[in-house]
């Protein structure tokens, strides 16, 4: 049996009414100190006694019974599976919900509204007798726990039976409860009490009562902790008494939660012989604000505790102070005080776990120097306490250092204060094994990346380190979603640099990056591409001079020799374009030819290729590189149209599934070379310059067009064969369009492929409207070129 303060003895025995004594009887339920196993007991018979006590009140309310028997049942079941904790919370809210039924009947009875408002100036004899039998019912309860909690939950009904004052009812519930000798029993059953008396009763107690409370319950729980941690049972079940103390915790937590926070009841609870899990439970239920006033006291005192892990208190501590931080003036030597009580354990997992929890008030409330400072001496105290353990660290401790990391970057905001620091990357080389090096700095690379706006130049080089530092923990063995992730962290971190500084300065660090990750493929490919940008916008920006010719040189010279790098043939196909667009630009048209051959090569027919591009992807390639090809001037030594020439025997061996396929290309590359023939809109200055007059041009250019026209009458030819007319008059109306376009010359090859157009759209029943559209451009186009004849055949063929 716990003891009980004079003051509440007196309030319980003073007048006391014979049901009042009825129950506050319970010499025949005395509990003798139980162990965990029995503990699981107790609650099970508190639910078979409120299930009870259920079914009685289910007669009184028809319309409940469904849902309330439902509840009980699921709880009864899952009670056995539930940690202690939660059974308590549980078996609370079904008391509380019996409650609310009982004193909403008990408020009709007195004639009010069952709505919850208490009206209890005038009480009927009716809601009297009800109240009585109620408290009748608890009596009868054998169990002294059972009655307790069921009276507890029906506190707000007393007051309708007048048999006692408030004050009374508490106080007699109390000295019940001191009744319990399992100290775990008695803070759970106090906890309900303290919660039920600030939801149902507020105002209606004096604050004394809640000062004997306090002090009863910090006498009676240091009784109880000697008991609780010789019981060989807690020890058994739990694996250390430590752990058996964590179900104390929570009930001192929600019962030290409804408690007046005073400096001289803080100071009774640190004075307590037991101590330690009074100032546990004290400084995780205290309110933030109140914790972070006397954070220096209770810093000072922690230190003092003996036989409780105060590492425990420690994180507790630090948790409630990065929530509202501490004065100004007493924030470092709180910091300093903890910091000394942090560095007094000697296992690792531990230090690492406090560390954690006032990292984030360091990080919130004191500077860059304090946190460099404290990052150094969790590094300092990680490496001595691996040399007296010899032992490299375990995997446990692994992840509690990654969680320390993950803390550090999760409250900091600016990642580039954290990178400035001078023991930041050296507290990532404190991971030893390869898969928590990659997890760490893969970590600070994703909140890197998530900066606003490009990476700071004084902070690139840092960056770029924790990039190798990634790249390098991987092994041959890691698996391939490791190194994709690794190649999307490098590609972001890629993409942040600033295209605004030094151009030298840039492409230095492309070419260090290609040394450095030539095993990325993506990376390589970003390269690459950023190269190319760079080159076009310098280009763009800059006159010719020595000493831009030679960066142009050497740019154009590193996008060259780096795509054989680029194993898939598409990218590298896109690529060759990009380079021969950028070198054309930068005017270094040596380059530029080999990367556009290098480009007509790889179109022709190829396996891996036709694996990663479908028929109308490859058209559109062999479209891009045609318009690409047109602006480099051509090869001395080749002659003209060199590569177009190469470009357009490439795809006429090409066999097309589609005939739209086929068709895309037609209509891109006859009308192009029809206005090369006629040097109109459209055609790089160059031709014009060089080849307005020049024979072998003009022979080289009929050449493609002649092949182009083979195609053509290929393509007809198949599909008249297919006898597809919708086919047939969509390729001939879009391809009559594209060779009236203003500018193409009229020669007798085009009349006759005109000819042939319209009477296919005559033949396959096109919409006159689109024929008529045709012969008319067709008339405007001729108009003074003396083809009367041609025309009025036309006319003919038309009506």
């Amino acid at each position: 049996m716990y003891h009980a303060s004079p003051n509440i003895l007196n309030e319980a025995l003073e007048g006391l009414d014979p049901l009042s004594a009825l129950l506050l009887d319970s010499s025949h339920a005395d509990l003798e100190f139980s162990a965990p196993t029995s503990i699981a007991h107790q609650w099970d018979e508190i639910m078979h006694q409120t299930v009870a006590v259920f079914k009685l009140q289910i007669e009184s309310f028809p319309e409940q019974k469904t849902m309330r028997e439902k509840a009980t049942l699921n709880l009864t079941h899952s009670l056995p599976a539930l940690p202690y904790p939660l059974v308590y919370s549980s078996v609370c809210d079904l008391l509380e919900a019996f409650g609310d039924l009982v004193y909403n009947r008990v408020i009709c009875k007195a004639g009010g509204k069952s709505t919850g408002q208490q009206k209890e100036n005038f009480v009927s004899k009716e809601a009297s007798e009800t109240s009585k039998n109620w408290l009748c019912k608890i009596s009868q309860i054998p169990d002294l726990v059972c009655k307790l909690y069921v009276e507890i939950a029906l506190i707000r009904v007393h007051s309708f039976a007048k048999i006692e004052k408030p004050e009374q009812t508490l106080a007699r519930i109390f000295l019940c409860i001191c009744e319990v000798t399992d100290p775990v029993i008695y803070i759970y059953m106090l906890a309900y009490l303290l919660k039920s008396v600030n939801n149902h009763m507020h105002g209606k107690v004096s604050s004394s009562w809640y000062e004997d409370v306090w002090q009863t319950t910090l006498l009676n729980v240091s009784e109880g902790l000697p008991k609780l941690q010789k019981i060989p049972e807690y020890e058994k079940i739990q694996n250390s008494v430590v752990a058996g103390l964590e179900l104390l915790l929570f009930g001192l937590n929600w019962a030290l939660g409804s408690s007046f926070w005073t400096l001289e009841n803080i100071q009774k609870c640190v004075s307590s012989s037991q101590s330690g899990v009074l100032v546990h439970a004290l400084v995780k239920a205290m309110p933030v604000g109140y914790c972070s006033e006397h954070a220096l006291y209770l810093t000072e005192a922690i230190s003092g505790i003996k036989g409780y892990p105060i590492d425990k208190i420690y994180i507790a501590l630090g948790n409630k102070l990065a929530q509202s931080g501490v004065q100004k003036s007493q924030r470092r030597k709180v910091l300093s005080l903890a910091w000394r009580g942090i560095s007094y354990s000697l296992d690792i997992k531990k230090f690492v776990q406090v560390s954690e929890a006032w990292i984030a008030y360091v990080i919130k409330y004191h500077n860059t120097k304090d946190l460099d400072v404290i990052i150094g001496e969790i590094i300092g105290g990680l490496k001595s306490r691996l040399q007296l353990t010899k032992k490299p660290l375990a995997t446990s401790e692994i992840n509690v250092l990654l969680s320390l990391l993950t803390k550090m970057l999760h409250e900091t905001e600016n990642f580039w204060t954290l990178l400035s620091l001078d023991n930041f990357l050296s507290f990532l080389e404190m991971f030893p094994k390869p898969y928590a090096r990659f997890t760490a700095s893969k970590e600070c690379l994703v909140k890197a990346i998530s900066q606003k706006g490009d990476i700071p130049l004084f902070f690139l080089l840092p960056v770029l380190e924790i990039c190798r530092f990634t790249y390098n923990s991987l092994t041959s063995t890691s698996p391939e979603d490791d190194k994709k992730q690794v190649s999307n962290l490098v590609c972001g971190v890629i993409k942040k640099i600033s295209t605004h500084w030094d151009v030298d300065a840039q492409l230095d660090t492309y070419v260090d990056l290609r040394r450095d990750f030539s095993e990325l493929e993506d990376v390589l490919v970003l390269l690459i591409e950023r190269c190319c940008q760079l080159t076009s916008e310098t280009a763009e920006r800059k006159t010719s001079t020595d000493k831009s010719d030679s960066f142009f040189t050497t740019c154009t010279a590193f996008i060259f020799i780096t795509i054989p790098s680029i194993r898939n043939p598409k990218k590298r196909l896109q690529l060759y374009i990009k380079s021969g667009d950028s070198s054309i630009k930068a005017s270094c048209y040596g380059t530029a030819e080999a990367s556009l051959t290098e480009a007509v090569k790889l179109l022709v027919p190829h396996e891996l290729l036709r694996k990663e591009v479908q028929e109308m992807e490859w058209v559109s390639f062999a479209v891009e590189l045609s318009e690409t090809i047109l602006l480099l001037p051509d090869h001395p030594d080749r002659g003209p149209l060199f590569l177009l020439s190469n470009l357009c025997t490439i795809v006429s061996q090409q066999h097309f599934n589609s005939p739209e396929v086929h068709l895309k290309w037609l209509l891109h590359m006859y009308p192009l070379i029809c206005r090369i023939l006629s040097f109109e809109q459209g055609i790089p200055r160059h031709f014009v310059e060089l080849y307005s007059g020049n024979i072998d041009f003009q022979l080289k250019a009929k050449d493609v067009k002649n092949l182009l026209l083979e195609e053509i009458a290929e393509l007809l030819k198949n599909l008249e064969d297919s006898s597809n007319y919708k086919s047939q008059v969509l390729f001939a109306t879009n391809l009559a369009r594209s060779v009236l376009m203003p500018g193409i010359s009229t020669d007798q090859e085009t009349l006759k492929l005109l000819l042939h157009l319209i009477k296919i759209l005559v033949k396959c029943s096109a919409p006159q409207c689109e024929v008529n559209e045709i012969v008319a451009s067709l008339k405007e186009l001729l108009i003074g070129s003396n083809c009367e004849k041609f025309i009025a055949k036309i006319e003919s063929l038309v009506r």
